[in-house]
């Protein structure tokens, strides 16, 4: 994307510490993306040493060869009325210097507690698919009602998913853990290779005689170590199944597959409902379940739901993402003051950073 020179007072990203780096520096990329669609410049500001390590992440190097990104050392002057993310406690002198000079700020909590009063930053889409957002063809995606699959995956599935660490910290089952749920109990319904998918065809029947006004009843669950998906074709993909099932990442349960799908209309289907703000809710914008029985009540559920259901759901999702889960809308907000306090919280990660 090519951004124009922006008059607004800028966003300054103000770190002291490591914290945003984890994930290669893709939150840091996101942030700076969602500024820049509200018209606003970011300007790094960190020390050398800390610099140099987010230049080697490969989504921080990303974000400061942006054209609306720039550096500020820490001698550096913040620029007057900026709206300052840190993540750091600020002192009463700093406090009082920011206030004279019109500068709001905000520290990131940085990790996994969710406060009784956020806000709270949605978990953003990954950089790669943010490269090739387009608002206008996204609006098209979520009008697709004869969707190919009724459920999907895609995503990586090396044996790091697998591990013991959701279950032991979390209580969710792992990637892998879900996937393999889903093979064993439908083992007739699951297809593991994208070209099987021109079986049902849009306007006619399949082999097994359905409709195309009746939901298709096809699990795809593609490895994207054999069958990677095109980053400018992913939010196409997501758009043409009905449900994401929305399993967690290899250290922690969010992933920015769930932000994807809603984008685009696409139900998700997950075990941690309770980590999205507001909470996700089952039957209405969600699928949610618990443990491998409940993941097999969950499909069992979608198999028998009808045409309006998903059609209702679907809006449901797409309204709470428009809501709560839009990076762009949030921003807006966050810069133009309509959200406020002295704190956004950042539930992101394995642990509390702070």
């Amino acid at each position: 994307m090519q951004y124009a020179a922006f008059d607004s007072p800028p966003l300054v990203l103000d770190l002291r510490t490591t914290n945003l780096m984890f994930d290669g520096g893709r939150h840091l990329h996101a942030i700076a993306h969602y500024a820049a669609e509200n018209r606003v410049q970011t300007l790094l500001r960190c020390r050398h040493f800390l610099l140099s390590g987010i230049v080697h992440k490969t989504f921080g190097r990303g974000m400061l060869e942006l054209s609306h990104s720039g550096y500020l050392r820490p001698s550096d002057l913040i620029p007057e009325k900026a709206l300052v993310l840190g993540d750091y406690q600020i002192t009463p002198s700093e406090s009082e210097n920011f206030s004279a000079r019109g500068i709001r700020y905000m520290r990131m909590r940085i990790g996994r507690e969710i406060p009784t009063q956020p806000p709270v930053m949605p978990y953003p889409m990954h950089p790669w698919t943010l490269e090739h957002l387009d608002h206008q063809q996204r609006q098209h995606l979520r009008e697709n009602k004869a969707r190919e699959n009724l459920i999907l995956f895609a995503g990586c599935q090396k044996p790091k998913y697998g591990t013991p660490w959701m279950s032991r910290e979390f209580k969710i089952l792992s990637r892998l853990e879900l996937l393999d749920a889903v093979r064993k109990h439908f083992p007739q319904k699951v297809l593991e290779q994208p070209d099987r998918q021109a079986e049902i065809q849009n306007g006619e029947e399949d082999r097994s005689g359905r409709s195309h006004q009746e939901p298709p009843q096809t699990i795809q669950l593609l490895d994207s170590r054999y069958f990677p998906i095109d980053s400018k074709l992913w939010l196409p993909k997501l758009a043409n199944s009905h449900f994401f099932l929305c399993g967690p990442g290899g250290r922690q349960p969010m992933c920015h597959h769930l932000t994807e799908a809603m984008s685009v209309g696409t139900i998700p289907i997950l075990e941690y409902g309770d980590r999205v703000y507001p909470e996700l809710t089952d039957g209405m914008n969600a699928i949610r379940f618990s443990g491998e029985e409940g993941i097999v009540r969950a499909i069992r559920r979608i198999l028998s739901m009808a045409p309006v259901e998903l059609d209702q759901m679907r809006q449901s999702v797409i309204t709470f993402y428009d809501r709560h889960l839009c990076g762009r809308h949030f921003f807006s907000q966050l810069l133009s003051g309509e959200v406020t306090g002295d704190q956004i919280a950042m539930p992101f990660h394995e642990k509390n950073f702070d």
